[in-house]
């Protein structure tokens, strides 16, 4: 189920019942929390964490339609979200066919930061925007797209599986990597930044 996808308490590591864990600390990244905000904290330079983060994004099935290194601001393009696909319901409501694949009236697209910290580590932000699509006519034969609520859970999937990605890339390498990146674990980040509440991209 959806839920069962949201990452658990960042930095943990609980067990779960077939021995895995949930939301483990990586060799190479951790993931920090300050209330609702969620970042990623990467033991590498953002020279060597941009071209992991770039390929990431069609990984998990998004295009990327924006890429400025010198900013350090990655954009996605709107994608619909296939997660909250429901045929019964959509044929029910808005009653429409495109290709092979009922819509869901929804649409997310993520918005990542990278930023250097005083150590020379990376610290990565991703924030969220969705759109609902809705009827504006009575008859139910016209619709218009308007923004949602960002979705802080969307968010904190989204760093889960990007510190897979880099502890990933980190094992493909060999363990020379890691040894250089030293450990990810520890509280406390390179900057200042983290001690306050990191600001939201939009």
């Amino acid at each position: 189920t959806a839920a069962a996808g949201r990452p658990g308490t960042p930095g943990g590591s609980a067990a779960t019942a077939t021995g895995g864990t949930v939301a483990p600390t990586g060799a190479l990244a951790r993931l920090e929390r300050q209330g609702d905000h969620r970042w990623l904290v990467v033991n590498m330079p953002p020279e060597k964490a941009w071209p992991i983060l770039l390929d990431f994004w069609p990984s998990v099935g998004l295009a990327v339609e924006k890429s400025d290194p010198a900013a350090g601001v990655m954009e996605t393009v709107w994608a619909e979200n296939k997660a909250k696909l429901d045929q019964g319901i959509i044929r029910q409501t808005l009653g429409r066919f495109l290709g092979s694949v009922y819509s869901t009236g929804e649409q997310d697209r993520y918005r990542a930061r990278l930023e250097r910290t005083e150590k020379g580590m990376s610290e990565i932000f991703i924030s969220h925007r969705g759109m609902v699509e809705v009827f504006t006519s009575t008859a139910h034969d016209r619709t218009a797209w308007q923004p949602r609520p960002p979705d802080p859970e969307l968010e904190a999937e989204m760093l889960q599986r990007l510190l897979v990605r880099f502890d990933s890339s980190a094992a493909k390498a060999g363990p020379a990597v890691t040894a250089a990146a030293g450990p990810a674990s520890g509280a406390a980040t390179a900057t200042g930044a983290a001690a306050a509440t990191p600001e939201r991209a939009y």
